[in-house]
């Protein structure tokens, strides 16, 4: 990945975690973290992971944001300073459930 394209990606996250926290309801119950972005080489589309606390809320949150993507879209358009801006979609990220599945298993092995 080169310079620019981490440099967008990580301007984008700081932008969309201020969007997600002042103009996205959710509950109190629930709390989001935007793992990480990955956007195309020709910058057409970007992908925004989610993590949320509890794990089963991952889900309902993905699809709301996934709903309310043309807010976010709008508002990014007019932050950032390049054309074309990336499309965002919003997909779960499953990284912190594998990671909680495996250290389950070595403390399960750490046990016997």
């Amino acid at each position: 990945m080169d310079n620019r394209i981490e440099k967008i990606n990580s301007v984008m996250q700081e932008l969309l975690a201020e969007l997600i926290l002042k103009e996205f309801c959710v509950t109190r119950d629930i709390i989001i973290s935007l793992t990480y972005i990955d956007t195309a080489e020709n910058l057409t589309e970007s992908k925004v992971f989610i993590s949320t606390i509890p794990n089963d809320a991952r889900k309902k949150v993905v699809n709301a944001l996934n709903k309310e993507a043309y807010l976010f879209q709008k508002s990014l358009n007019k932050k950032l300073r390049i054309r074309p801006v990336p499309r965002i979609k919003f997909f779960e990220d499953e990284k912190p459930a594998q990671a909680e599945a495996v250290e389950k298993l070595l403390s399960d092995i750490n046990k016997k």
